[in-house]
């Protein structure tokens, strides 16, 4: 069989995980395009305000149910599997919507949609984080995320009729990409794994930068086998020699704190914060409205750019910082009413949403991915994207209440969020820019009065030979197990 290999195997990859995530963000906007119009409304049978919000805020349910199936099943299925099974669930989703003349079928349509693309949001980031190298993982992952974007604009111009359109491309693309290395070497394909990073990296299987690759994984799996156990007593303090638990939990905080900053509300509810609480014509707040997708594109593509050069700290501390004092302002601008202030907070709400841009909307994906050991990699992804979908459900529906009994004090509350930021990233994330996956092991293990120590190449390479060290220690553990077994 033809086995795709370098760029054509990259393209390939790209086009698959592409298409999923285009996907991700036209599922996320396309209701956006649908729900003020007649056709739309007389399918549903006028339905209520209530009702209206429960078909667009199912979706998020659906999408944390994918979550949590692919903490389940994502290391024992592997990661393309689970990819072409989560694409199947778009296909069947979609069907039932672009076919739905009533409000039961349009929300279980919304369900099973969500559970295909929660299975898919889950999956992508591990699944670019395990196949590419450490100086251009960023860089992948980020990309994917500029994709979302540039699905939630699309949306707004197609809806669900093309929506069945980008998961088919995505299975086909999939069929041509392999399962990633690291998974199989983690359940011992060897040959296989060989192979497969071979055809990535365009190494010999005999070079010197192909064993050092090939070592580095098989010493992390023999470690991570030993110490990947965890209790319910390391939710509360983690004792554990690579702080598994604690990345786990850091990868669902850095995703619900993000989404406490009140972004989704802006997303979802742009038109409405214009018109009621700033003041402008139904007319002019759409047309605004719609240039929220326009800057994560513009922002995602500056990202991308610089993640791997920057580093991921600084532009999510950058990001927290810009938030912080556009939020605030915009909760002053409202508060003192008037046009002028009011122009004043929409202006606000777009400096809001480029810092997030370049801080927050690509990040909080890609360092969950990279941050957790391969054995427990589907778990952290699947729970911090669950976090993302779970936050985003409360704020959606949380928060038009909020502002119709607290007014421009339920933005003080995204204001304090926005803040909190940064004492969050600064004491509890390194920087893992360059950094291998096996890598990460390394740095966490250094964990010190809840913070991480900052590592030198020196560092790194002597921890590396302690890993290495104590790898083999646990491998002949546990062949001589096996020996007295038999």
């Amino acid at each position: 069989m033809f086995k795709l290999q370098g760029r054509r195997l990259w393209a390939t990859t790209t086009i698959a995980t592409s298409s999923a995530f285009l996907l991700f963000g036209y599922d996320n906007g396309v209701l956006g395009g649908l729900v003020s119009t007649q056709p739309f409304l007389d399918a549903m049978q006028d339905p209520s305000a209530n009702m209206l919000g429960l078909i667009v805020a199912i979706y998020n349910i659906g999408c944390l149910i994918g979550c949590g199936i692919a903490a389940i099943i994502g290391f024992r299925l592997g990661r393309k599997k689970t990819l072409i099974v989560g694409c199947v669930i778009v296909v069947v989703g979609a069907a039932i919507q672009a076919s739905s003349h009533s409000q039961g079928q349009m929300i279980a349509g919304r369900i099973v949609t969500g559970t295909g693309t929660g299975l898919i949001s889950s999956t992508v980031p591990t699944y670019l984080s395990e196949c590419s190298l450490a100086r251009s993982r960023g860089q992948l992952v980020t990309t994917q995320l500029t994709i979302v974007a540039a699905g939630i604009t699309l949306a707004y111009w197609l809806d669900y009729a093309f929506q069945i359109i980008f998961p088919f491309i995505s299975l086909v693309a999939i069929t041509f990409v392999p399962e990633t290395p690291r998974w199989l070497y983690a359940h011992g394909h060897i040959e296989a794994a060989d192979d497969v990073l071979r055809r990535y990296r365009g190494f010999a299987i005999d070079s010197s930068e192909f064993q050092l690759e090939k070592n580095g994984i098989l010493d992390a799996i023999k470690l991570e086998k030993t110490t990947s156990q965890m209790s319910w007593r390391d939710l509360l303090y983690d004792r554990s020699e690579l702080k598994n638990v604690r990345r786990i939990l850091m990868g669902i905080g850095l995703q619900g704190i993000g989404q406490l900053s009140g972004i989704n509300l802006i997303v979802y509810y742009a038109t409405t914060l214009f018109t009621q609480t700033v003041g402008l014509d139904l007319n002019t707040a759409s047309l605004l409205g719609g240039i929220n997708g326009i800057i994560y594109m513009v922002t995602g593509l500056v990202v991308v750019m610089l993640v791997d050069r920057i580093g991921r700290r600084p532009m999510l501390l950058f990001g927290s910082a810009g938030m912080s004092a556009t939020m605030i302002c915009f909760t002053i601008l409202v508060a003192l009413g008037g046009k002028n202030n009011g122009w004043g907070a929409v202006a606000m709400v777009f400096a809001f949403n480029t810092f997030f841009g370049l801080g927050w909307f690509s990040l909080t994906w890609l360092i969950p991915a990279e941050m957790t050991p391969l054995r427990l990699r589907h778990i952290g992804t699947a729970t911090s994207v669950g976090s993302e979908w779970l936050f985003t459900f409360i704020i959606v529906y949380v928060a038009p209440t909020a502002i119709s009994n607290l007014g421009w004090r339920t933005y003080l509350i995204f204001s304090i969020f926005c803040v909190l930021q940064l004492p969050f990233v600064y004491f509890l994330f390194p920087e893992t820019k360059g950094k291998t996956l096996e890598e990460m092991d390394l740095i966490f293990s250094n964990w010190s009065y809840g913070r991480v120590k900052s590592m030198s190449s020196s560092d790194l390479e002597t921890s590396a030979a302690t890993l290495h060290e104590k790898a083999i220690q646990s491998s002949e553990v546990e062949n001589n197990v096996l020996d007295k077994k038999n």
